[in-house]
């Protein structure tokens, strides 16, 4: 109980701690006031307001060729005539679309662009009709299917990497800064507070009679509980932010969820519940590596070394190498990308089904029990030695 207050103060008043602890909380503030400024010029009424820019230049160059080209044939002139009332009534319709999304009537707004894809790309997709680039009709059926939902909830669309809303602030974070810099702090901050039991040379562990079984089983239930508490803030700061800015948003929000159709979507709590699982247990997988990285190097900086080149490295790397692709769904580090390992991306990336939910809960509890395990072993058997030469 004594050196459990110990490493609990350790953690909570060394103040080197408070620079792991605000490094995420600044990059999410500065990541917020770059999506504010960007959104103005790439958010939904800035996009039709460019759209509308464009159909209206290419309106101007179809009447140009009816107005000085003498030798068009009857047949193109009927052709050209028709493509310019199309424009004509999707410019309108684009404007009317865009009156009602600044009203906040996001359902009959995007009732209108749904009905314009529909006419459009859709159409040309349908005929083959389609630009010479691979993922656009991807990205049209995604879009498409993710406006069918919106529509329904009145909702206002949310631009990927540009979330401003708090429950979508949320999933941005659980997705781009969770899995490089937030675990980087985390590691920063688990390293210092493991090695806090190191004075003077000495390992004040070893003056505690206690069964070391359970000595270090409580040390990594408190670690645990540091880390726990990092993500909590990092998670409520995210939407406390975003949410007094931006407002709330809706839970309901529906997610794209990879597959061959790309017309599936999922709600956000869904997302993002089953995601915070995988990152928790990812959570308790990082702190075991670099409580087991400690006891190996017996020094804080190495632990810290070791530990951001042997596990942000491998998570870096997946599904950078193609070869081991087939392996990912057995690598815990997978799994630490939970966004997209929910989502299929990274199963439809790397072409191996196996990367999910389940295996990811499967693979990160068994790899977390097999390195406390190891601990428990290193522990038990390094007191045993001592009590042999005592």
């Amino acid at each position: 109980m004594i050196y459990s207050k110990y490493i609990l103060k350790v953690g909570f008043k060394n103040k080197l701690n408070l620079i792991p602890l605000l490094i995420p909380i600044a990059i999410m503030i500065f990541l917020m006031i770059m999506n504010t400024q960007a959104i103005k010029s790439t958010g939904y009424v800035p996009l039709l307001k460019d759209g509308i820019g464009i159909m209206e230049g290419a309106l101007q160059r179809q009447e140009g060729i009816l107005k000085d080209e003498p030798n068009l044939s009857e047949q193109d002139e009927k052709e050209i005539a028709e493509a310019n009332t199309a424009l004509g009534e999707n410019i309108q319709l684009t404007k009317q679309s865009i009156t009602l999304a600044e009203e906040g009537r996001w359902t009959d707004s995007l009732a209108i662009q749904l009905k314009l894809m529909e006419e459009n790309e859709l159409h040309d997709i349908e005929n083959g009709n389609i630009p010479d680039n691979e993922n656009f009709a991807q990205h049209t059926f995604m879009k498409y299917s993710a406006y069918k939902q919106l529509s329904k909830l009145n909702a206002e669309p949310q631009y990927d990497g540009l979330e401003m809303k708090g429950t979508n602030y949320v999933f941005r974070m659980m997705d781009s800064i969770f899995p490089i810099i937030f675990l980087l702090c985390l590691i920063a901050l688990i390293s210092n507070v493991v090695n806090s039991s190191i004075i003077g040379r000495i390992d004040i562990e070893k003056l505690f009679p206690e069964n070391p079984v359970k000595f270090h089983l409580k040390k990594i239930a408190i670690l645990t509980l540091f880390g726990l508490l990092f993500y909590l803030f990092f998670i409520g700061a995210a939407f406390v932010l975003s949410s007094v800015l931006n407002g709330v948003g809706t839970l309901q929000y529906p997610i794209n969820i990879y597959d061959t159709g790309f017309d599936q979507t999922k709600p956000l709590i869904d997302i993002v519940t089953r995601a915070g699982i995988l990152q928790l247990l990812s959570l308790l997988f990082v702190i075991s590596c670099v409580y087991l990285i400690s006891i190996l190097a017996k020094s804080g900086l190495t632990t810290l070394f070791v530990s951001t080149i042997a596990i942000l490295g491998t998570i870096i790397l997946t599904g950078q190498i193609a070869p081991i692709a087939k392996y990912l769904h057995i690598l815990p580090t997978t799994y630490v990308n939970s966004i997209r390992v929910v989502t299929n991306q990274l199963a439809f990336e790397n072409k191996n089904s196996l990367i999910n939910f389940g295996n990811g809960m499967l693979v990160l509890l068994i790899s977390n029990l097999l390195i406390i395990s190891i601990i428990l072993v290193i522990k038990v058997r390094s007191r045993s030695r001592e009590m042999l030469l005592n």
